[in-house]
């Protein structure tokens, strides 16, 4: 019934409770759902416009980061918003 575009998955790196499950990471990626991971891209920011969503992080991952993470695939922006917007309420 929802379809998000993006999920945000608030995690340390190697916590003891092994989140985010495979199944989890499976079925965002299934839904093609752009993940991102405090444990792989630190700090997440979430701007919006009002109608866009950017999404920028602290750090770069590379492929190869999220192959020795998890076993699934997972979509991971790399790129640096060229503006930022912040809808102030």
């Amino acid at each position: 019934m929802i379809m998000p575009q993006y999920a945000i998955i608030s995690v340390g790196e190697g916590n003891s409770y092994g989140h985010p499950t495979d199944l989890v990471l499976s079925r965002l990626s299934d839904a093609n759902v752009k993940t991102y991971r405090t444990d792989l891209n630190g700090d997440i920011w979430v701007y919006s416009d009002g109608e866009n969503i950017t999404v920028e992080t602290d750090k770069r991952v590379s492929k190869q980061d999220i192959i020795s993470q998890t076993t699934w695939p997972i979509q991971v922006s790399n790129t640096r918003p060229r503006a930022r917007y912040r809808r102030m309420c």
